[in-house]
């Protein structure tokens, strides 16, 4: 027999009660984490959260409270008798990162499984790791109740990641390290985050915000309390003030000075058609606004933006900047902001470094422990913006 990489795989089995040869088709469609019992957000294919920086798609699962993975998927099994889905086990195996289809190469983990007459299936593994792992399907040949590599009859192409208990408690030290250090080097607002992400509030202590599973900014479906309806209605809302550091270093970071700037350019005609009306020969000033909104990541300016880079990655701007164009220069000589920046504390796990001890935490609350659950935050604008004082507004 050979395993096949895919959705689906032939197999001869003899079946003894009829004494007959038959051939098994085994197709598993979808997988999912069962982390928190009977909620289904959290599964491949097209629910693993936003893409990843890697490009990968993969789950980002942890364990329950008992330290074991569980999982459900949808199978079908042909052809659907009892005594044959007795004999279909299932199992998650380590693969070889340079090998990921070879079957020789890859680490089988102790697990059980049981599928019903619908095709779903439970699996509940003892053994697995951070690293990528894989569903197999196969005939239990021998009856131990395991499966080898030599029964192993399909290799599904829905990849895991996998946090136990021991990867959480080490990431739970690094992550804190990690605060410190941008503490002690002065990333205030960042550590102030990460403290947060750290050492949650507990309910009860804030006014609750609901956060979706299906939220396109979540990078993986992981670090909430979720319903049935995937979704988190006691999240909360972390406010960061005008007057705060977190504020200022996004007012004047070179990321928001380049979407403002891009914003104004739009209202160059309205501008230079104000200043042309034979009305307006005593005006020495334009006065506008211009709304700014839609997606900034400081990581285009990482180096010159590091605080705001640390503490927000990418966020949301909602705002209007109040303008004054000089006629005579024909560049800005005053702008003000007022809105908000929003974003979701969370991390992908596909970006090396500092992201990833975080995105296990992530991982696994609520089962695993209090620190890692997701957030929003809120930064108020209501701030002068002199990094675009001198932008030029002409045609």
């Amino acid at each position: 027999m050979t395993a096949q990489t895919g959705t689906w795989a032939i197999y001869g089995y003899f079946f003894s009660r009829a004494s007959a040869w038959f051939f098994l088709k085994v197709d598993i469609t979808k997988v999912w984490s069962d982390q928190l019992s009977s909620i289904e957000c959290n599964y491949l294919p097209g629910g693993d959260g936003s893409p990843k920086a890697s490009g990968e798609v993969f789950l980002m699962i942890g364990a329950r409270a008992d330290d074991k993975v569980h999982l459900k998927a949808n199978a079908t099994i042909e052809p659907n008798e009892p005594g044959v889905r007795s004999k279909v086990l299932f199992c998650l195996a380590k693969i070889d990162p340079a090998h990921p289809a070879d079957l020789g190469a890859m680490t089988l983990e102790a697990g059980t499984s049981t599928v019903d007459a619908a095709g779903k299936v439970t699996l509940v593994s003892s053994g697995f790791s951070i690293d990528f792992h894989v569903f197999l399907a196969g005939i239990d040949e021998n009856g131990d109740g395991q499966l080898s590599k030599d029964e192993v009859c399909l290799i599904s192409d829905h990849r895991l990641r996998l946090v136990g208990q021991a990867r959480y408690n080490s990431s739970l030290v690094i992550g804190t390290g990690i605060r410190d250090g941008f503490d002690a080097l002065g990333f205030s607002q960042a550590a102030d985050n990460m403290s947060e992400f750290l050492s949650p509030r507990i309910e009860g202590t804030y006014t609750p915000v609901e956060i979706s599973a299906n939220d396109d900014r979540l990078e993986h479906r992981v670090g909430l309390k979720l319903s049935s309806g995937c979704v988190d209605a006691t999240a909360q809302e972390v406010v960061i003030g005008a007057t705060s550091e977190g504020a200022m270093d996004v007012v004047y970071s070179y990321t928001l000075a380049d979407h403002i700037n891009s914003s104004l350019d739009t209202k160059r005609a309205e501008v230079a058609a104000f200043f042309a009306d034979p009305a307006n020969a005593g005006e020495e000033s334009y006065i506008g606004s211009v709304a700014v909104a839609g997606t900034v990541d400081y990581g285009d300016h990482a180096a010159l933006d590091a605080a705001a880079w640390l503490a927000f990655g990418k966020a949301v701007v909602d705002a209007t900047c109040f303008f004054r164009v000089n006629r005579t220069t024909g560049k800005i000589d005053l702008a003000s902001i007022s809105g908000q920046q929003t974003d979701l504390y969370d991390w992908d796990y596909s970006i090396a470094g500092t992201d990833q001890p975080f995105a296990c935490l992530q991982a696994g609350f609520p089962t695993l422990g209090d620190a890692g659950r997701v957030y929003k935050n809120r930064v108020e604008l209501s701030h002068d913006v002199p990094t675009v004082i001198g932008h030029d507004m002409t045609p």
